[in-house]
């Protein structure tokens, strides 16, 4: 009889178990259709949902001392989102308007023709 090495062994008494990542991801999955490049949406929401779940179970398993513990996966979300608001929000800028909106800054034609739209001649198509 040849004996089994140990990694086969152990590969196949995993075998039938399900993954522990796909299992957390299932929890908190959402159903959301894409309409423009719906692969590429659906690639990219794919590996963000497994890197939060692997980072979320390395997390769980490797303790470090100055880590509140979260137990749950939307809770890990939740911190995510929050650290990484806090860290760039101070450098994201309001997107501001180009008018006022005030009276006198309507009246003001000088002003109001920078900003009128020209048709050219090559933009007209009837003859």
């Amino acid at each position: 009889m040849i004996p089994i090495p140990t990694v086969a062994a152990q590969y196949n008494d995993e075998m039938n178990h399900v993954d522990r990542g796909d299992q957390i991801r299932s929890y908190t999955t959402y159903e959301h259709r894409f309409r423009r490049g719906p692969w590429q949406a659906l690639l990219w929401s794919f590996l963000l949902e497994v890197a939060l779940a692997n980072s979320f179970i390395l997390q769980k398993k490797t303790r470090h001392p100055r880590w509140k513990p979260y137990s749950t996966l939307q809770a890990w979300k939740e911190c995510i989102c929050n650290a990484i608001f806090n860290i760039y929000a101070a450098e994201g800028g309001t997107r501001k308007r180009n008018r006022s909106g005030k009276e006198e800054d309507i009246e003001d034609t000088e002003a109001r023709q920078n900003h009128l739209h020209v048709k050219g001649k090559n933009h007209d198509h009837r003859e």
